[in-house]
């Protein structure tokens, strides 16, 4: 009880110093969202990235399995067949190297993506 207080008591007082529209977003808590990423092409790449990593071990294995001649051709035809239902952007030749600052296509230096 006694931290509710100190919050309402906390938003009144800074109430006081701003603006009326000010105070009204404070009363309501309204605030401005803003994206960690610059656009939504950088957004696409990081839904693109985590889905790679995430089918990365399933992928290897199938491909290992799909490519091995010595094994026979139904098993690798069942492989073909598993790794063509995967999700398209669990392939890693999808993901597209992006400016961290601008999201910037293909324009990025070593490790910073700058």
């Amino acid at each position: 009880m006694a931290a509710l207080m100190r919050v309402i008591w906390n938003q009144t007082r800074l109430a006081s110093f701003t603006s009326p529209a000010a105070a009204a977003a404070t009363s309501l808590n309204l605030s401005q969202t803003r994206s960690y990423y610059t656009d939504w092409q950088m957004i696409k790449d990081v839904k693109r990235r985590a889905i790679c990593k995430q089918y990365a071990r399933q992928r290897v294995r199938l491909n290992c399995i799909r490519k091995n001649k010595i094994l026979p051709k139904a098993i690798q035809e069942l492989a073909d067949l598993e790794i063509g239902a995967l999700p398209r952007d669990s392939a890693s030749h999808r993901t597209v190297n992006r400016c961290a600052v601008t999201s910037r296509a293909r324009g990025e230096i070593g490790r910073a993506h700058v």
